[in-house]
């Protein structure tokens, strides 16, 4: 491994990004937002197929004041060959809250369930779909032609009505976004102004992925415009009003939140510190100073595998574990995955499960299991196989038919992972096969981000938007921690 690429550094072209404005109403006004189902990474559309196969989406929701107004927006298309009895139950927070049947939704696929406040109280609503489908009076036929299916737009979305927040804290600001972000940087920033914004922006845009977060000097704040905005120095220039600590947060009425450090070092602890949104909670004022010491990183040595996967099914049931190798100490060339999981013994005592494991889609084993209800295995995956920044492995335990060809029975089988599985990594990561999805291993290390221009703001998006492109891989809350800053002429 050449110190060069312990060190990465990313080189940008120039890539012009318009800058959008945010329609943000003054606090305490009426506002409002959508967060539909693509923005939470659903595909443009979504097909469940089965009489009773179910789909759940978690909508996140900021901390604001909720107004009568707010609506839950499905788009539901059940199959042309369906029965039109077949019905389509609706749940919001695990309560039953309309039905449709199939040929109410061929006529019009749009379904508007109100929400009032009460149901709003929470860190995430509940939406869920639950149908009853059947075609003819053959199950397995019916299944076979593909009869028993329906479609989920990704346009299906949660529609909040709210007021402006106005943030006492600067927890509450933090939690309180919902319609947008100004990240903003100095006129003139210096290098370890820009790596940081680079990194908070990557950051917003990951963790509220369903609100727009822009990046914009202090020159181009519009004063008399209404919006969150998060400024990130080192200085006094660009501040809002007159800085009152010198490191640390400090909340500057409803809509500006300052991250303030006088050295390079102060902003990669503070941009550090901002990954860890619970200690925000936990010291509620205006004004917030952490210590400057302390590793809040995220590399292992050994990465646990998450220990509360489940799975359910009929004849497949499958379990797809995300692993991520950029949390290791170091980009490995080798892995080697440690697990155990429980599963449903098959009925028949002699037609047991067969497991098949997956690595990135290709098939690395198939094996007949005992019949125990448990199983323990350990993979290696060589660098020919393929580490990636993102992988999947996906075991499917499938279960033999009941009653012919039928690919259908009532009983339903079920499969868990348990805790204490591990994922070591071997070697360092060649870098002959280095790409731009290897590349993303390398970026919790110590780097560089290299500009043409430092005072380009189109090549300083263009960085914010790179890094967000490689974090949208790594693991629900993890990020690409800074060390380093930027350089460039």
């Amino acid at each position: 491994m050449t110190s060069a690429l312990r060190q990465p550094a990313i080189l940008l072209a120039v890539l012009l990004v318009p800058l959008s404005v945010l329609l943000y109403p003054t606090a305490g006004e009426a506002a409002g937002t959508d967060i539909n189902m693509r923005r939470l990474g659903y595909p443009a559309s979504t097909t469940r197929e089965g009489p009773r196969t179910s789909l759940r989406v978690f909508y996140p929701l900021p901390r604001v004041e909720y107004r009568e107004g707010s609506r839950l927006h499905w788009r539901i298309e059940p199959s042309p060959s369906l029965d039109p009895e077949s019905s389509f139950l609706f749940r919001i927070n695990g309560d039953a809250a309309a039905e449709h049947t199939a040929e109410r939704l061929w006529d019009n696929p749009e379904v508007a369930l109100p929400l009032p406040p009460r149901l709003l109280e929470g860190r995430y609503l509940e939406a869920a779909v639950e149908p009853n489908l059947f075609a003819t009076d053959d199950l397995c036929r019916d299944l076979a032609r593909g009869a028993l299916s329906y479609r989920v737009s990704g346009r299906s979305r949660l529609s909040l009505s709210y007021r402006t927040p106005s943030p006492q804290t600067v927890d509450d600001f933090l939690h309180s976004l919902a319609g947008g972000l100004y990240v903003v940087l100095p006129d003139n920033p210096a290098p370890a102004e820009i790596a940081a914004g680079v990194w908070v922006y990557a950051f917003f845009q990951k963790r509220f992925a369903y609100f727009p977060v822009y990046l914009l000097y202090a020159r181009e704040v519009e004063t008399d415009r209404h919006a969150p905005r998060l400024w990130v120095t080192t200085g006094t220039e660009c501040l809002p009003c007159e800085q009152t600590v010198d490191y640390g947060y400090a909340l500057h009425g409803p809509q500006d939140l300052v991250l303030h450090g006088r050295t390079a070092e102060d902003l990669e602890m503070l941009v550090r510190q901002l990954a860890n949104l619970p200690l925000f909670t936990a010291a509620a004022a205006r004004n917030i100073t952490f210590g400057r010491s302390g590793d809040l990183g995220t590399r292992r040595e050994v990465l646990p595998l998450p220990g509360d996967l489940e799975g359910g099914g009929y004849q497949s049931v499958p379990l797809e574990i995300p692993i991520h190798p950029g949390l290791l100490e170091t980009p490995p060339e080798d892995l080697s995955i440690r697990y155990e999981a429980a599963y449903t013994v098959a009925g028949e005592r002699d037609r047991q499960a067969r497991l098949d494991t997956y690595w990135n889609g290709r098939l690395l084993r198939s094996r007949l299991l005992s019949g125990s209800g448990r199983v323990a295995d350990e993979l290696f995956i060589p660098a020919e196989t393929g580490v990636a920044l993102r992988n999947s492995l996906r075991l499917v335990f499938e279960y033999p038919g009941e009653g012919g060809e039928c690919r259908y029975t009532r009983r339903t089988n079920s499969a868990r992972l348990l805790p204490g599985g591990t994922v070591d990594g071997h070697g360092s990561f060649p870098l002959k096969r280095l790409d731009m999805d290897s590349f993303g291993l390398f970026l919790g290390g110590r780097g560089s981000i290299l500009l043409g221009d430092l005072n380009s703001m189109d090549l300083v998006k263009s960085a914010a938007e790179l890094l967000y492109s490689f974090s949208r891989r790594y693991p629900e809350g993890g990020l690409p921690l800074p060390q380093g800053g930027a350089s460039g002429r």
